[in-house]
């Protein structure tokens, strides 16, 4: 049988605030994203695919609650391979809209963050989410006990409803630590590129990243980080213009960089976020580049890249800390207060059916910007 939540032990002597953030709370919420998602699943166009994603703020102390945004669904056939629904409620506009809420009720310390999510988190999500938490801590906006992600649908559950297999990624950043199985990792002298490249390494004043396929770059990426958008690294945004070229093109499958390597001065090996997005774009081949070590990116403004591996991959039922700064589990059932019906997975394969009829790649629409969602739930 499962633990019901308050069963989960106390570490350390704290008192984890999951333990006083209702169930029925969170599985109401869980619904309404999943039931809003699936929505979108059936009727919009283009369709997003069968994740959801909130963002709420619970007091402790005076039980009230509050929607930070509203319901995200992820954007992959859009805005890319790594655009997931955890990932959609952290673009700038909502990261804002958190960051503002936190400012406003800084000096009470009885809020508990919480990120819902329909379906168990990537290593790519919870990168993104570890480094935005990592911020608020270290500006004192919130306590690191105080921030926790309650998801619906399992790995296991996702692959056997929609046919999606997160956990293939999380895997092999567990068992290779310092690259294996799905990826190459090596270091790289930049002696044996064109001057093009050379010079691109030389010339920034900033971590830079380059995305190089059939003797030439097709992406240049600078960090562009910003209070809004603490994931614009270096890496990332090397990845993101070589996948726009390739959809400038008009080709199929933009976001398929499997011919590309990219070159970094940053240890992408134990750099969780370059790592996840370059899965995510299917790069296989990722080359630390030496001589530049001034210029690689250190993903998280609290953890170094090494502590902010160690939390990403560490998903263990009811986990907070060592290594993790949010409190990670499943939203359970106890019998008493409804199911999560993982309702839009369920209706992603009807999707699916629909658009091949038709001759579409549900996977990919060919549009180049992100179409806001209608908004529901809120």
């Amino acid at each position: 049988m499962l633990k019901a939540l308050n069963d989960i032990p106390v570490q350390d002597n704290l008192i984890l605030p999951v333990h006083q953030v209702p169930q029925t709370l969170l599985l109401t919420w869980l619904n309404q994203a999943d039931v809003c998602t699936q929505q979108r699943v059936l009727t919009d166009e283009p369709a997003p695919g069968p994740f959801g994603a909130s963002t709420y703020a619970y007091n402790i102390r005076t039980k009230q609650s509050v929607q930070i945004g509203n319901i995200d669904s992820n954007r992959v056939n859009r805005d890319g391979p790594a655009a997931h629904a955890e990932a959609v409620a952290l673009y700038p506009d909502r990261a804002q809209q958190i960051d503002d809420f936190l400012i406003a009720n800084k000096d009470d310390k009885d809020w508990v963050l919480i990120f819902e999510s329909t379906g168990q988190s990537c290593p790519s999500c919870n990168s993104k989410q570890q480094i935005y938490v990592s911020d608020w801590i270290a500006r004192d906006l919130i306590d690191e006990s105080r921030v926790i992600n309650a998801y619906g649908a399992t790995y296991d559950m996702t692959l056997e409803t929609a046919g999606f297999s997160d956990k293939i990624q999380l895997d092999d950043m567990q068992q290779f630590p310092n690259g294996g199985d799905q990826n190459s990792f090596s270091e790289t002298r930049l002696s044996q590129y064109p001057s093009t490249v050379i010079s691109t390494f030389a010339d920034s004043n900033r971590p830079v990243a380059v995305v190089f396929e059939n003797g030439q770059i097709v992406g240049v990426g600078v960090d562009e980080r910003r209070r809004a958008n603490l994931i614009a690294t270096a890496e990332v945004n090397a990845v993101q213009v070589a996948s726009r070229l390739k959809q400038d093109l008009g080709m199929n499958e933009p976001w398929d960089l499997n011919d590309a390597v990219l070159l970094s001065p940053t240890d992408m090996a134990s750099a969780p976020l370059a790592r996840a997005t370059g899965f995510w774009a299917k790069i296989s081949d990722y080359r630390t580049v030496k001589g530049f070590e001034n210029k690689a990116t250190q993903e998280s403004p609290l953890l170094d890249n090494q502590r902010l591996y160690e939390a990403v991959v560490d998903t263990r039922y009811g986990s907070y800390g060592p290594s993790s700064l949010i409190h990670t589990f499943q939203v359970r059932h106890d019998g008493q207060d409804g199911r999560f019906e993982n309702l839009a997975q369920k209706a992603w394969p009807v999707r699916v059916a629909r658009e091949a009829e038709g001759g579409k790649n549900v996977h990919y629409d060919g549009g180049k910007d992100g179409v806001a969602a209608p908004t529901c739930g809120h």
